[in-house]
């Protein structure tokens, strides 16, 4: 018995199949396409969302430093001066360091989660690896200046008055105190470079 389908038949039925899978191909590719250039495009815009307000942040932060710095200057002038004369004309002694509290990179470590560093182009990935690798350096710096600081103050838990406190505490107190301001004075210039750092990532 003769079939009813010629061989034109089975190769148009072939031809039919083949370009039904292509074109099934081509539009999941373009799904993913679509699909990978709006996850890079969230990725890149919550990144710079989140360096401009870690900028805005660190700038906030490096603003009160001068302030800062003066009242460490201020605790090692009361530290001479008792050394020296036993009497000081400083009424108060207080330590305070102004930290960037906000500063985050959750978008970053999201972004790598979620393969969209992957995606990316390397020089752009590179350069925003730059930034994030300098502002773990400067938390680290800043991690390490606060706890010379409770160092610093540590003196005071034992003895409320500063007036009371021995030649040997006041010594001690007074080395505290400068390494203290030696450490801020480093996180300002980290800081202030930080900052150079955002503004040439966050320019297009």
């Amino acid at each position: 018995m003769a079939s009813k389908y010629g061989a034109a038949d089975y190769v148009f039925q072939f031809i039919t199949v083949t370009v039904g899978m292509f074109i099934a191909l081509l539009i999941n590719g373009m799904v993913e396409w679509n699909r990978d250039r709006e996850l890079v495009a969230d990725a890149r815009i919550n990144i710079q969302r989140e360096l401009a307000d870690n900028k805005k942040d660190l700038e906030a932060t490096l603003s009160g430093i001068p302030a800062d710095q003066q009242g460490m200057a201020n605790a090692i002038r009361f530290a001479d001066e008792m050394l020296s004369a036993k009497k000081t004309s400083i009424n108060s002694v207080q330590l305070h360091y102004n930290i960037a509290d906000r500063v985050s990179d959750s978008s970053w470590r999201t972004a790598e989660r979620t393969g969209a560093l992957a995606l990316m182009d390397y020089e752009e990935v590179q350069r925003y690896s730059r930034v994030y690798d300098f502002q773990d350096l400067f938390m680290q710096q800043q991690r390490q200046a606060l706890a010379q600081l409770i160092v610093a103050s540590s003196i005071f838990k034992s003895n409320s008055d500063p007036d009371r406190l021995s030649p040997g505490d006041l010594a001690t107190f007074r080395t505290r105190v400068m390494d203290l301001s030696a450490l801020i004075g480093l996180q300002e210039d980290l800081g202030k470079k930080l900052i150079e750092d955002y503004t040439t990532a966050l320019t297009p």
